[in-house]
């Protein structure tokens, strides 16, 4: 039975980008029905694409379980114990749907039969016609395309280790991987969601679920209340997705939606990469993270030193951590500190 997958899944599960499919659809290519596409169709128009089951992600957990590379990256290629058996039961519930499903076209199919001789035995003119489409609706649900079967046991597999997510109102959507919150899995792709502290307790990533299952994974010390629970609300950065989710979520698009922010953060480590250039890698407290989009400017103060602006070189995914590219300047004060003096620990408040 042909399935129908919202276009961020089917361009995963096939190779290709979004953009790929949404110009098929514009040329009339690729046929979609409420925005989604039918593994069917997806079958037909890439053919050469290896659908198999054991996709990069499977080979990738594979080749980590071969080298043995330990437990705790194991676990992080996966969900936890308890996430995994909640998807794997969402998963049975779907397959015990498509049963029923089953049964009933399996009766209808009978009742068919039934009406389409009780017709031909009513009227000879319509014997022969009946009896031909009688076959051929047979032969048609027999022969199901194995393509498009193996595209559903993939997709089947993605929906337990990779579930997709889609926020409202800004459309953006990515997948949560491995034993990721919602929030993380927000961060590494790119996507802004609004939050603060990241560990429960300022209660900024709070959101709404509009659709689909999702599970505490983190304890937090920020009370959400009984009504907003009701309503669905729940925090980003201690859950992750059972299944595929739609979230009522706010988003950072530019720096004025960005809150100002002071963090008083320590030096972790200090690279030279040549005797001209400075990598200066601050950790940030446990209860703050600077929240910040790619290649933003932050301001550094240090010491008794006039403040300077730097662009973050580190990732917004990156937890804690804060990375700086310094190239030496003979005579400028901030320059000389932190190429001769700065030591492992100092102190250094960012803004």
């Amino acid at each position: 039975m042909s399935e129908r997958l919202s276009l961020s899944r089917a361009a995963r599960l096939v190779g290709v980008s979004r953009g790929v499919l949404q110009k098929q659809i514009r040329d009339g290519a690729l046929a979609t029905f409420e925005g989604k596409v039918s593994t069917d169709d997806l079958a037909h128009h890439f053919p050469s694409v290896s659908l198999e089951p054991a996709d990069p992600e499977l080979a990738r957990v594979n080749q980590i379980k071969e080298k043995a590379f330990g437990k705790r990256v194991f676990e992080r290629a996966l969900p936890d114990k308890e996430v995994l058996a909640a998807r794997l039961a969402e998963l049975g519930k779907d397959i015990t749907r498509t049963r029923a499903e089953l049964s009933h076209y399996q009766l209808v199919m009978q009742w068919l039969d039934d009406k389409f001789d009780e017709l031909a035995e009513e009227n000879n003119v319509l014997r022969s016609p009946l009896s031909a489409l009688k076959t051929w609706l047979h032969r048609e649900l027999a022969e199901a395309p194995e393509a498009a079967m193996v595209l559903e046991a993939s997709e089947s597999y993605r929906q337990v280790v990779a579930p997709h997510v889609r926020l409202t109102p800004s459309d953006d959507d990515f997948f949560v991987e491995g034993s990721e919150t919602l929030l993380e899995a927000a961060l590494r792709a790119g996507i802004a969601m609004n939050y603060g502290c990241s560990n429960g307790n300022c209660g900024c990533c709070k959101a709404r679920m509009v659709s689909g299952q999702i599970k505490k994974v983190h304890p937090h010390d920020f009370v959400i209340s009984e009504a907003e629970k009701n309503m669905g609300y729940a925090l980003m950065c201690a859950n992750t997705a059972v299944t595929d989710v739609v979230i009522d979520a706010g988003t950072a698009v530019g720096p004025e939606d960005l809150p100002f922010q002071q963090i008083t953060a320590q030096v972790e480590e200090m690279a030279y990469p040549s005797d001209d250039v400075l990598i200066l890698r601050l950790k940030t407290p446990r209860t703050s993270r600077l929240r910040f989009l790619a290649g933003q400017h932050v301001t550094l103060r240090l010491a008794a030193l006039p403040p300077v602006n730097f662009t973050v070189a580190s990732c917004p995914c990156e937890a804690r951590r804060l990375e700086f590219h310094l190239r030496r300047a003979v005579g400028n004060p901030f320059s000389d500190y932190v190429f001769h003096r700065v030591e492992k620990d100092a102190l250094v408040d960012v803004e």
